[in-house]
């Protein structure tokens, strides 16, 4: 071998390992590019699942909320028809509307409506109430025998 071989295969030798690092520094590059995408993914995909997760939990907790409400609502609605009792003095069961999606908004006439309808119902029970509790004894009837002592 002369000294031109040895130095050729030398700069050969050079630049073939110069291309490897090259062609593996292009794949860790896309590796690492594919690696940035997948952990994009990972967390866009977490971010919508907390929010998912949150809203579901906001949901629950406002069905919660609603069926209480509800619940309060039928109590007081049976109260005031009167009906909340059997005549042992034993609740009845009280129906609770399921609403499984949220209502839409009431408007300012339904909420109006509403609240006249409540207090109506209110005004009857108390004087229903006040009617049971303070029973008015009825006038005797004028007859001819009116004033006529017994005897």
């Amino acid at each position: 071998m002369t000294a031109g071989e040895v130095t050729r295969s030398a700069v050969g030798e050079v630049q073939r390992l110069r291309a490897a690092l090259a062609e593996a520094q292009r794949e860790r590059d896309a590796a690492r590019g594919q690696l940035a995408e997948l952990q994009g993914l990972v967390s866009q995909h977490l971010q919508l699942t907390d929010q998912a997760e949150t809203d579901q939990a906001s949901h629950d907790l406002a069905t919660y909320q609603r069926g209480w409400l509800d619940a309060e609502h039928a109590a007081d609605l049976a109260h005031m028809a009167g009906h909340a009792h059997d005549q042992d003095g034993r609740p009845h069961p009280l129906p609770v509307p399921w609403q499984p999606q949220a209502a839409a908004e009431p408007t300012v006439d339904q909420v109006i409506a509403g609240a006249e309808h409540y207090t109506e119902r209110q005004a009857e029970w108390w004087a229903w109430t006040y009617q049971r509790e303070h029973p008015q004894v009825p006038e005797p009837a004028a007859g001819p025998d009116r004033g006529l002592e017994a005897g």
